[in-house]
């Protein structure tokens, strides 16, 4: 019996990469790609495909926000800005053509103006006008207080009206008044103050004798001052006045030497003026050698 030798098939061979070198690993297969769903399942599937800013942590959004305040107060404080530009608040009155602020004559004549304004006022709020207003508001008070009065009692229409419903509604019953109720007031009075604890107590009294001792030495203080002061001020005008007394003696005396008769002095001021001439004679003498009697 024959035999057929058969060989085996040979290996498949691989598709090969086009990056694919030989040796290299060969790349995983690729992964088999979903079939695509109706548009707007596939969202609902995943919660939704995101937003734009999910991707925006809370640390940006405070250093943004820091930032851009900083770029405004910059802008805000570092701007000059004309004062003509500044509009006044409504409570400073704003200047015309008929006043202002820098002229005196024309800003008395406005507060005067306002003077008349007010004045005016005041007579139109005495007049008859006055009186007419606080009759109705009297009468319109007298009429709130009777409505209150009577409210919830047999002559209030609004229970009169109230039964007849209530009698139309369920006809063989009969409405019985089972409560009523009734404005109440009563006079409470002001509350009685509470008493404050005995440590309040005593440190308010420590507070007012602290208090009083501080003005009694303040007051103290004062007048020592005012004292000195005064002494000083004596001492002073001593001193001024014994000054003034020395001057005067002074020019007493001089005036009694001022007024001594020059014929009284005359003989003393030839007496001195000859001892001197003599004095010279002898001097002169004494340089020519000369014996002072020969001459």
């Amino acid at each position: 019996m024959a035999t057929r030798m058969t060989q085996p098939p040979p290996p498949q061979q691989q598709q090969q990469h086009p990056g694919y070198r030989p040796g290299a690993v060969p790349p995983p297969p690729p992964r088999p790609q979903p079939a695509k769903a109706p548009y707007g399942e596939d969202i609902d599937e995943a919660g939704g495909l995101g937003d734009e800013v999910d991707s925006i942590s809370l640390r940006d959004v405070a250093s943004v926000r820091y930032v851009r305040y900083h770029e405004w107060m910059e802008l805000v404080l570092g701007s000059a800005v004309d004062t003509r530009r500044i509009v006044p608040p409504k409570v400073i009155p704003a200047e015309t053509k008929d006043w202002t602020f820098h002229d005196k004559d024309s800003l008395e004549r406005r507060l005067k103006e306002v003077q008349a304004e007010v004045q005016e006022l005041e007579n139109t709020n005495n007049s008859d006008s006055n009186q007419t207003s606080s009759s109705l508001s009297q009468f319109y008070n007298d009429g709130i207080a009777q409505l209150r009065e009577h409210f919830g009692s047999r002559e209030s229409s609004v229970e009169q009206t109230l039964t007849q419903q209530l009698e139309n509604t369920f006809p063989g019953h009969s409405v019985v008044e089972k409560t009523r109720a009734r404005r109440v007031g009563t006079d409470l009075g002001l509350p009685e103050p509470k008493e404050q604890p005995e440590a309040v107590t005593r440190h308010l009294e420590q507070q007012k004798r602290e208090q009083e001792e501080r003005e009694q030495r303040e007051q103290e203080e004062k007048q020592r001052k005012e004292q000195e002061e005064e002494k000083q001020r004596q001492q002073d005008q001593q001193q001024q006045d014994h000054h003034n007394n020395g001057s005067s003696l002074q020019l007493h005396h001089n005036d009694m030497d001022l007024g001594q008769d020059p014929m009284d002095t005359a003989p003393d001021m030839m007496n001195m003026l000859d001892h001197d001439v003599q004095m010279n004679d002898a001097e002169l003498g004494e340089l020519l050698n000369m014996p002072h009697g020969d001459q």
